[in-house]
């Protein structure tokens, strides 16, 4: 039983293949650039507990565009940080 409740969780990859596009997008709109994902889902070892990690580089910090994405991708943990770092 517990191995058909796993199954049918979704883990964060399968978030990220079914929502790409939309958060390219979205990002784009803020001029992001260097957007990683790191951590277990790029090792392909997410499971439906894991957390799903983004590094998104940007030129300015933006606190609205913040909390807008917190609240269209709950469960992300994602870190925004200067582009001007990065170099």
């Amino acid at each position: 039983m517990e191995k058909r409740l796993n199954q049918a969780m979704v883990r964060p990859s399968q978030v990220l293949a079914l929502h790409a596009g939309a958060a390219k997008d979205r990002l784009a709109k803020v001029q992001a650039r260097h957007v990683r994902v790191f951590g277990s889902v790029t090792r392909g070892q997410d499971t439906p507990a894991s957390d799903f990690e983004l590094l998104i580089a940007v030129d300015h910090l933006d606190w609205d565009f913040s909390l807008a994405f917190q609240h269209f991708y709950p469960g992300f943990l994602f870190f925004l940080v200067l582009a001007e770092f990065l170099r």
